[in-house]
């Protein structure tokens, strides 16, 4: 195929959120604007964000507090200070998007479409004068004297610019595009990548359930439970071992279920490593939600090492002392009651049942002939369910990712490299990342900011 050479003053590869951005910032700068995108469309991954209603920002005005939830959050000051969620809400409230707040400074459109935010994107581009190359993949770039001097397209074009920003993001969510190319780029353009991890990912529980209790046959409970091969086990540590086991269906049993105020204690080895509070959601496969996607990475690492167990505090806005007194009260007022039909303050009928279930207190029997050491088996249960851990989801199913082109050799007040010259790096190909709620959306459109409108400036 015949070359052909195009030429622009800036051009962006990747039209994610900080693809875009950077593209229309840099268009209303004055520049002469090409973005090249792999896809047929813009946004693919924006598309999926909060199932299809686009969490796109985390409202908080104060940038020292917005930056400290970042990996590398320091790095990100300079582009907060010009261009953080405040900005945000009202730049896109300027471009004709209706916005709103929800739960935790969440910010969402008002129309609850992202297709609302990726089509006012394209129009506003198109408006400014953007060039699109679309389903147009890089191939490779051609770079001498601290300068890239040309961008090669896989059917032949050439892109030749004045300055160059990499929006091509991480490895998450690689069916949306996000294949981790762009750290192949920039590894041979001289800079350090961050080893990539997938972060902000469900984890998968172990097939069994260890309670946090020492086990002891009740009748009826496990007699009904283990079945087949569990029961040919011999002598009684054996025995004691198997029944102190619980079967993954057994939170299967509350899957889609969501509590919106747990204590996750993080164990690696018997040892406590750290703690998380926040909203879970058990699922067919163990645990997701923003507390369990907020702790992926760093208990990913653990896991790495050696076992992982999740001690889940249902209640940690009681101690145990107080729950027992609940728990008291409740069975006295409940006495010819099934236990299956108490605790209904507490929790819904589903988890109240996994509940006596874990604790292996049988649910059929009455409330008045619960022994103290059965009630304390509950309490134990509810402030220290044991999950132990046994994977956590890939980049397949990563929110995010963690790691990347090393913040050191960018320039954190213009996203410029400081290898090549003409060389811009934003949103998630770099080396940070937040927690959910919107935050590395936030990061990306703040970042692809500042690269545009320097990138037009040089």
């Amino acid at each position: 195929m015949e070359k052909r050479k195009f030429e622009f003053d800036v051009a962006v590869i990747g039209g994610g959120p900080a693809g875009m951005m950077a593209a229309l910032r840099a268009a209303r700068g004055g520049a002469r604007v090409v973005i090249v995108e792999k896809k047929e469309k813009f946004g693919t991954k924006l598309l999926m964000t909060g199932g299809g209603r686009c969490n796109i920002s985390q409202l908080q005005p104060d940038v020292k507090k917005l930056a400290e939830k970042y990996k590398n959050g320091k790095f990100l000051l300079p582009s907060f200070r010009l261009f953080g969620s405040e900005e945000f809400f009202r730049y896109f409230e300027n471009l004709g998007v209706g916005l709103k707040i929800e739960k935790n400074g969440r910010v969402f459109p008002k129309s609850d479409k992202a297709s609302d935010i990726v089509g006012t994107l394209r129009k506003k581009m198109l408006e400014n004068g953007v060039n699109f190359f679309m389903e147009s993949e890089v191939e490779n770039f051609q770079a001498g004297d601290g300068n890239i001097e040309k961008l090669i397209l896989k059917d032949g074009r050439e892109v030749v610019a004045k300055n160059y920003v990499v929006a091509v993001g991480g490895q998450s969510y690689p069916q949306s595009g996000s294949s981790g190319q762009g750290y192949v780029w920039a590894q041979e353009l001289g800079h350090t990548v961050v080893e990539p991890r997938p972060s902000l990912v469900p984890a998968k529980i172990s097939s069994r359930v260890i309670p946090a209790f020492e086990p002891e046959s009740i009748s009826g409970v496990l007699d009904s439970r283990f079945r087949g091969n569990d029961k040919k086990e011999s002598g009684n540590d054996e025995k004691r071992i198997i029944y102190g086991k619980l079967f993954l269906e057994d939170i299967k049993d509350i899957q889609g279920i969501s509590l919106s105020d747990v204590k996750i204690g993080v164990f690696a080895d018997g040892k406590k490593s750290f703690e998380q509070r926040g909203e879970i959601l058990f699922t067919h496969f163990g645990l997701s939600g923003p507390a369990i996607l907020n702790i992926s990475a760093k208990a990913n690492d653990l896991l790495k090492e050696g076992e992982v167990v999740f001690k889940i505090d249902l209640k940690p806005h009681l101690n145990e002392e107080k729950l027992d007194e609940i728990l008291i009260r409740d069975f006295e007022r409940n006495a010819g009651k099934n236990l299956s039909n108490c605790l209904g303050n507490l929790f819904s009928e589903r988890v109240r049942a996994c509940v006596l279930k874990l604790a292996l207190v049988d649910p059929q029997k009455h409330a008045a002939k619960v022994s103290k050491k059965e009630r304390r088996k509950i309490v134990s249960t509810i402030k220290g369910m044991e999950v132990p851990v046994d994977a956590f989801f890939g980049f397949e199913r990563a929110m995010v990712t963690n790691g990347g082109v090393s913040t050191r050799e960018i320039d954190s007040k213009t996203m410029r490299s400081k290898i090549m010259h003409n060389l811009f790096f934003a949103g998630e190909i770099l080396d940070v990342d937040g927690p959910t709620g919107g935050y590395n959306l936030q990061m990306c459109w703040s970042t692809g900011y500042v690269a545009g409108e320097n990138a037009a400036r040089q």
